[in-house]
Order: structure tokens, then sequence, then C-alpha cells
């Protein structure tokens, strides 16, 4: 004779619906259970043509395979670097900190020193220990922009800034990092996440006690000295182009700035943006550069607020200051091998003055408007001149 056995469950505390994570009202439950409406997919983002800087580049179908040894041929190499690289003049930088350094305190002489040191030999990233190999898979976001990313590292390849592309990881303790693609309005912005794996990324390993603390100028901070200028005021902003690239990592720590994409092994050999220790080091050459130029123009350097690689430059409208500033500080950025950004277009037809472009007249902020005190309005647009 069949023995029906029946399941028996048995419940220490009384659950509610909540207790698992559903609603309390059973009516919303059973229309999930019994969805019958259509399904609507999320659409892939869409993909903006951007031009490219490598135009040579065979374009893939898929950006998850491995490309074959044609492509490849196409693609630019560049080998490990024997000294580090940057394309900064230290020789002219070192020779123009040399000029004001009887005027320079303590503490900007000892940065512009440390500066110096740091790209001759490298910008350490002040790991307390020594961080073993690791294989860390890229973003989704590479492979839906992947013809992006692929022209992007094409171009530091070119540049000398990434080392690569090897058939296998080139350093021992070889560290693959994720690759992230951020779609911005004209590029896509390639990122190196050095924050994975977690408790184990390079940035967990930094030593805080060697990282210079940074001061970077807010927007009210700008809002204050524009106010203190007065009505009319002159303003212009300067802006180092590929700012974190000119500054080289020592040799034998390149090892843990590697990725990999489309089965090639890429060593970046420069300062990673993302990476917490590089923006005291850059910070260290862009304060180095102002210091300099305020020596130059006897001016405050209050009067020149900066956020890393953007610099701004105020004064009251009848003094020649800021066109002094700003022609010094172009010429020691030319003269030292450091790019500038192009003007902004949309301010160089509004400016008044032909000189370089970069001058502007009360235009971006209305200081007639300010009415010596700081408004919500005020302060949005001074955030709007960082992004410029």
């Amino acid at each position: 004779m069949p023995i029906n056995l029946q399941p028996v469950f048995y419940a220490v505390n009384r659950a509610t619906r909540a207790d698992s994570g559903l609603p309390l009202n059973w009516a919303r439950v059973k229309g999930w259970v019994q969805y019958r409406s259509k399904i609507v997919l999320p659409q892939a983002p869409k993909v903006t043509p951007k031009p490219k800087k490598c135009p040579e580049i065979v374009t893939l179908s898929d950006y998850r395979t491995s490309p074959n040894m044609e492509f490849w041929n196409k693609f630019p190499f560049n080998p490990l670097p024997v000294t580090p690289f940057t394309p900064v003049n230290i020789d002219e930088l070192e020779k123009r900190v040399n000029a004001v350094s009887t005027k320079m305190t303590w503490a900007q002489k000892n940065r512009a020193e440390r500066t110096i040191s740091n790209l001759k030999y490298g910008a350490s990233t002040y790991q307390l220990s020594q961080l073993p190999a690791c294989y860390c898979k890229n973003s989704k976001s590479t492979f839906t922009y992947g013809e992006h990313v692929t022209d992007t590292v094409a171009n530091w390849v070119k540049q000398g800034i990434v080392s690569g592309p090897f058939k296998s990881p080139p350093l021992e303790r070889f560290r693959v990092n994720p690759l992230v693609a951020v779609d911005q309005d004209d590029k896509v912005r390639l990122v190196m996440n050095v924050s994975l794996p977690e408790n184990e990324s390079l940035n967990d390993n930094v030593d805080q006690n060697l990282l210079e603390k940074v001061h970077m100028s807010s927007a009210r901070s700008v809002s204050y000295v524009i106010v203190e200028a007065g009505k009319g005021a002159w303003l212009s902003k300067m802006d180092m182009r590929d700012a974190y690239k000119v500054l080289p990592v020592p040799l034998t720590e390149i090892r843990l700035q590697g990725f990999r994409w489309l089965d090639m092994y890429f060593a970046e050999t420069q300062q990673i943006f993302g990476a917490e220790p590089s923006v005291c080091n850059f910070d260290g050459l862009g304060k180095t550069v102002q210091t300099i130029v305020s020596i130059e123009c006897q001016a405050s350097e209050r009067s020149s607020p900066r956020q890393l690689d953007d610099t701004i430059k105020i004064n009251p409208k009848n003094s020649d200051e800021c066109h002094e500033f700003t022609e010094k500080y172009t010429s020691l950025c030319k003269d030292i091998g450091i790019q500038l950004a192009d003007n902004c277009k949309k301010f160089e037809k509004r400016s008044r003055t032909p000189i370089t472009g970069r001058f502007l007249e009360s235009f971006s902020i209305p200081t007639t408007t300010l009415g010596g005190c700081l408004t919500t309005k005020s302060t949005k647009l001074c955030q709007q001149l960082w992004m410029l």
C-alpha cells in the first residue's frame, strides 16, 4: 500500500511579506505574477559619431573578440620606456625656478624641487606594500564604445604615454586593471579604474601620509575675488591640455598600471586619471607654474584661483595685471612644453581685446549684477568657468 507523504514546514517566528521584501498590498504582487502587458526592453545607448584620431585603424563589428593580424599590423606599437618620458622641457623649467627661487617661500621651493624630481625620475604612487598581480574585466561600457576606446588606446600609444600592444604580460606581477568608457559631449573619456579589486587596489594601498594636501579653489571663492575686482573686471582662464599625461611614473611602478584590450596587454607609463596620488603629483607642477608667473608679475596668487590644470586670473578694470599674467603664463607653458587648450570660441567672439582671445571683460560673470553679494546664479556661473 503506497504511503502518501505531505511536506510540512515549520516557522520559528511569524514572517510577513515585508520580511521577504514584498509590498503588503497583495494585489500589487499578484499583478507582477500575472503580468500580461507588453514588456519593454531597455534600449542600448546611442553611440554618437565622434572624430577619430587614428582613422587608419579598422573598425570592428564586435569588440569582444580578437582581431586578426591584419588589424594589428596597422596598429601602432610603443615599447616599454628605458627612462621616464615627459614632453616637459625640464632644463627650461629648472632654469625658470632658479630665476625666482630667492623670492619663493620654503614650501614653494620644496614643491618646485619635488616637481622637477618627479619629471626626471617619475612621480611615485606611494604604495604601502608590494601589490600582487591581478586580472580585472573591463566595464561593459568599453564594448558599447569599442571603436572610440580602440581609437583612444591607439592615440595614447602614438603619443608614447602607453606601451604596447603585447601578446602576454610584459612585466612580472603585471596588474590588469579594468577600463571604463565615459561618454561626453565631444569625446569618450577612457578611464582606468585603479580602485579594483576591492581591498587590493592601487588606491587602497596608498600611504596617505606621503601625499601633499591639495587646495583647490571653489566657485564661491572665485565669486569673492570677482566681487572684490568690481564692475568691468578683467578675467582670463588657462587650461593645461592632457594634464596628467605630462608626468611619468617610476619605471618600477609601470607594472601597476596595466590593462587589457582586444586580447592584448598595454601599460600606461604616465599618471593615471582616477589614481589618488595623481592629483597631488600633478598639482605640484600646476602650482609651480602659477608661482613662477605670480612672482614675475609681482601678483598675489589669490587673484589667480586654480583647480589642478585650470587657472583663472581676475583683476580690476583699470589694471593691466590680467593681460600681463596671461601672456607670461602662456609664454612659460610654451617654453617648457606644456600645451594649453584652444581658446573658447563661445567667449572669444565677445572679447573686446584681440591679444590672445583668452581675455574676457565682464561677460561670463557679469560683475554689474553681483551687487557686492553672492547669489546662487553667480555661483553657478563661476562653476561654469571650470568647465570651459
